[in-house]
């Protein structure tokens, strides 16, 4: 999968929006992206996060923070 479109301020406004938890129709209205590209970005997110676990060994539970 190829990732040339965004640049890292748009990424990181992707993983600003990942981290708060919104799904993502919501984020990519309130960011003004393609949903898919919102999806696609958050699927990469998720499966690194998933990796440097098992890589590291640890498995915390996310505290809800409100």
């Amino acid at each position: 999968m190829k990732f040339g479109g965004l640049g890292k301020y748009k990424i990181r406004k992707i993983l600003e929006v990942f981290c708060s938890d919104l799904n993502a129709s919501v984020a990519a209205q309130n960011l003004g992206f393609n949903r898919n590209t919102v999806n696609r970005y958050s699927n990469l997110f998720r499966a690194t996060l998933l990796f440097l676990q098992k890589e590291l060994g640890v498995f915390e539970v996310m505290e809800n923070r409100m």
